[in-house]
């Protein structure tokens, strides 16, 4: 299942290397909740395997849990370039544009991480 985000964009060319790599018959596109799946997310794109494909809950909220706390440091370092103001006065402005985007883009990735860590706990 695929969600896209915000501005994400679906690239479909990449369909059939997520369903050889997922062991996925087919991608189908969703715009609601999953239900109980786990997530990976490819920019602002949400894709989903349901749990009941033999995903081990506990090590899935490890993984997740590994991969927030890096995020959030990713995060940091970001904030911390920005709020340089010798950085955001001499960077050109596609540099600083693109931090702001990283940014952005880790600031999203934390939000649907800590959903999908909320709703395997919760079992749902």
């Amino acid at each position: 299942m695929v969600r896209t985000n915000g501005d994400g964009t679906y690239h479909a060319d990449l369909e059939p290397v997520i369903r050889k790599l997922a062991n996925l018959s087919a991608v189908e596109m969703i715009s609601g909740d999953p239900g109980n799946a786990i997530s990976f997310i490819v920019k602002n794109v949400e894709y989903f395997i349901p749990l009941e494909m033999g995903v081990n809950p506990d090590e899935e909220i490890a993984r997740l849990e590994s991969e927030l706390e890096y995020t959030r440091g990713f995060m940091n370092s970001v904030e911390k370039k920005l709020e340089n103001r010798h950085f955001v006065e001499n960077a050109p402005g596609q540099v600083v544009e693109k931090e702001r985007r990283k940014l952005s883009d880790a600031r999203a990735k934390i939000q649907v991480l800590e959903k999908q860590i909320a709703r395997i706990k919760s079992g749902d």
